[in-house]
């Protein structure tokens, strides 16, 4: 507890992120981590190998949506392929500002929660990056199916209207941002959340995208978020996770 106290306290960090909560499970996130690594190993070297993979080719510049605490970024691999490596999260923790060879930006990809903070729950698609010079990949990592999480609970919260259209929104509006950008697209994200007990039998299913339409993933992986023992109740969550190497091409094999 003494960590994380210090690290909400030290950490710079956007009043909205801040006050929305992003940095409290930011750090939640770094104590997870600390507790189950061995468990999420698997998850984290799926990941990173997708990307690994979709950013073959190189170029001039490399776009890294949701690098947060760098668990799942190939920093070295992407550092060799491109001459620029820019990391973008709403927030930037200490991990990711002592890199050097890369660029940050602490900005909300959504570009709608300075907007909720005001009670305003509306969601437009984002236009960051869209002539971002050079660029030529774009990964999302981990991050798609997460942009709703503390948005919805701040709707419900504040009264602010239908929370569930607004994940929706959110989600819907990130998948055509993404493919808007120019050069390669790579998507790394949850499918589904499982709930299982502990003799492994199913007990909830969610889709974790909202419904909003996505092509075929290239890959999938189970990710044991909270193995048993750490769910509670005699439970184990775990997420189907996807992942699309070129999320443009795969989008206009079947249109969404």
């Amino acid at each position: 507890m003494i960590l994380e106290a210090l690290a909400w306290l030290a950490t710079p960090c956007a009043w909205p992120a801040r006050r929305l909560g992003l940095l409290s499970e930011q750090i939640a996130i770094a104590a997870r981590q600390r507790r189950l690594g061995a468990a999420w190993a698997g998850h984290r070297a799926q990941s990173r190998q997708a990307v690994i993979d979709a950013a073959a080719a190189g170029g001039r510049t490399a776009l890294v949506l949701g690098s947060g605490l760098l668990l799942d970024v190939p920093l070295a691999e992407l550092k060799a392929r491109f001459a620029r490596v820019i990391l973008v999260d709403a927030v930037q923790p200490w991990r990711a500002r002592l890199v050097r060879g890369v660029e940050l930006r602490a900005v909300d990809v959504t570009q709608s929660m300075a907007r909720l903070m005001q009670g305003d729950a509306a969601v437009t698609e984002p236009t960051l990056f869209l002539d971002q010079p050079g660029l030529d990949f774009t990964v999302s990592l981990n991050l798609i199916s997460q942009l709703p999480i503390l948005p919805r609970a701040w709707i419900e919260r504040h009264r602010l209207g239908d929370a569930d259209a607004h994940a929706r929104a959110l989600i819907r509006a990130h998948r055509d941002w993404l493919l808007r950008l120019p050069g390669r697209v790579c998507v790394v994200g949850d499918l589904r959340y499982r709930l299982t007990d502990a003799k492994g039998a199913p007990v909830a299913e969610t889709d974790a995208l909202e419904g909003v339409a996505m092509p075929p993933a290239d890959r999938e992986w189970d990710w044991p978020v909270a193995p048993l023992g750490e769910h509670g109740g005699g439970r184990e969550r775990s997420h189907r996770v996807g992942a699309w190497l070129d999320f443009k091409a795969a989008a206009a094999r079947l249109p969404i």
